[in-house]
């Protein structure tokens, strides 16, 4: 900010200017003051001279006839009267004369120095004469007279003026103390605005947020942060639907410009919303309200947040819902199923044992009711490793969400210890901090948990071996075991009760995988599930 140059020079030589021409003003009015003066007292002298010439006149009328009388006499001299006549003139006035001035201390006239005198000349008529009077006085002295009347009222001037001038330059002072107060005020306000000006500039480009500005009838983009700045450059003096969309022809089918004003005109409220950007592609929460903006008009301020994100975890929360929906269902099948193909068949088993003893019984058949009865302990038995097995499965499922190996290794604990089927279980560290979706997961551990089942109720197994291990960016799971093994052309694929083969090949291929069987009479089997794992997290 530029400093006034308005200061105490400034004041001084107003004053110094106040003087001079107070001092030329005073010279010029002197000397018309004087002139005047001067004529003044030569009028007065005038009129002392023709009151003087009147009372001469009147007392030489008298004395006339007493010279006349003299006149006649023969020892009077005549002199010419026309001569005389010549030096003296029939009209007077007052006048200036220089004389050579008298010293009475040498009783001589000084031709140095000559003394100027004013002079009032008036006639005397003595009958046909002609006389002059004249009253003179120094002209010095009449000036010394003005000067000291002059003086004194040119003093009272001056200090009027002096008054009036320190009476100015006070206020004059009082005046630039205040304009220089004013000023630092000024000054000081101003660097505040600014300071704060860009401090809110640093928090509005801090934001991690869309903020920008637009003029809501012309849709002039009047200011935008730097993060909008990042996405589409510089766009201030553009217009918005222009500029921030794509596709538009004209303002935008979505513009908020009609919700933000009340029925007189005015800025309503905030008014909040989701849009996904056309060109962007991102989803953004979005706040607009209209505010005043420094020349008064009414704009659009729109603070926009990137939820894209959030939208996408929604979209994947719904699709895990759907997923876990579909799960349950599917889960409720397969118990529907596991019931169907073993308890209710094994509850039908023990029914008919149950009817075989009872009869055997009847007809005192105590050793064959006997053999039935051990069947049916072991059917009993069965039966019990069953429904423990499947409270396990139903535990493995709600257990999901700790990891693929925490998960198997206690589901497969478990499993070994209710079965009494030794299950071996060799992770890699590798697939230790592997990531994957949990619907991979789900459907790997339903695998593990098919193929157990299949050896345990089908395999005559003595030992199981489990193994995960990731080599080239594949990821291969086995379930292996030492049983009597199958022919797998011989299985009717078709038939679900047959080993759930069909069910572990169609959840190998929902996630992506290959699933390979590999069995033989005596020889045992192998159920192998090779997932692509390289472009993974």
């Amino acid at each position: 900010m530029k400093k006034s140059p308005k200061g105490p020079w400034v004041i001084i030589m107003m004053a110094l200017l106040l003087v001079a021409v107070m001092l030329i003003l005073g010279n010029q009015s002197f000397k018309a003051t004087e002139k005047a003066a001067f004529d003044e007292f030569n009028q007065r002298q005038l009129v002392l001279a023709r009151g003087a010439a009147g009372g001469i006149e009147l007392y030489f009328e008298t004395l006339a006839g007493d010279l006349r009388a003299l006149g006649r006499m023969p020892q009077v001299q005549h002199l010419d009267e026309a001569p005389t006549r010549r030096e003296i003139q029939h009209t007077f006035d007052q006048a200036e004369y220089s004389y050579y001035k008298y010293e009475d201390s040498s009783g001589q006239y000084t031709r140095e120095k000559k003394e100027e005198k004013l002079i009032a000349y008036a006639p005397i008529h003595l009958g046909n004469e002609v006389w002059a009077i004249g009253v003179w006085a120094p002209k010095e002295d009449a000036r010394q007279l003005i000067r000291s009347a002059y003086l004194r009222q040119l003093l009272v001037v001056g200090l009027s003026l002096l008054t009036i001038l320190l009476g100015s330059s006070y206020s004059l002072a009082a005046f630039y103390r205040t304009s220089k107060f004013l000023e630092k005020e000024v000054e000081t306000k101003t660097g505040e605005l600014e300071e704060s000006h860009e401090r809110l500039l640093k928090v509005l480009d801090s934001l991690d947020a869309v903020v920008y500005v637009a003029d809501m009838e012309t849709y002039e983009i009047l200011f935008v942060n730097e993060y909008l700045r990042n996405l589409f450059g510089h766009v201030v003096g553009k217009t918005c639907w222009q500029t921030l969309q794509v596709g538009q022809s004209g303002p935008c089918d979505f513009c908020t410009n009609e919700k933000l004003l009340v029925a007189s005109g005015e800025p309503s409220t905030v008014y909040g919303w989701e849009l996904q950007n056309t060109v962007t592609g991102r989803w953004y929460e979005i706040r607009d309200r209209a505010i005043r903006w420094v020349d008064g008009r009414i704009v659009r301020l729109e603070i926009a947040i990137d939820i894209t994100e959030r939208v996408r975890a929604e979209e994947a929360l719904e699709a895990a819902r759907a997923l876990q929906q579909s799960l349950i269902d599917e889960e409720r099948q397969r118990i529907a199923r596991e019931l169907h193909d073993g308890l209710a068949q094994l509850l039908g088993y023990v029914t008919t044992k149950a009817m075989a003893v009872r009869l055997m019984l009847k007809n005192r058949q105590m050793e064959a009711a006997d053999q039935h009865l051990l069947q049916l302990e072991e059917a009993a038995r069965e039966l019990y490793v069953d429904v423990r097995q499947a409270i396990l499965d139903l535990n493995m499922t709600g257990q999901s969400a700790a990891g693929l190996t925490a998960t198997l290794k206690d589901f497969t604990a478990q499993s070994s210890r209710l079965s009494g089927l030794p299950v071996e279980l060799a992770i890699a560290p590798a697939v230790e901090s592997l990531s994957l979706t949990a619907e991979t997961e789900l459907q790997l551990l339903r695998i593990v948990q098919e193929a157990l089942t299949n050896v345990r109720k089908h395999a005559s197994a003595t030992k199981v071996w489990i193994s995960l291990q990731i080599s080239d960016g594949v990821l291969e799971m086995t379930v292996s075991d030492d049983g009597q093994g199958f022919d797998p052309d011989r299985v009717p694929t078709t038939h679900r009760p047959h080993f759930g083969l069909g069910t572990m090949r169609e959840r190998a291929e929902a996630i992506g995988a290959e699933f390979d069987l590999d069995s033989e009479p005596g020889a045992g089997t192998r159920v192998t599930v090779r997932l692509a794992v390289k472009d993974l997290p």
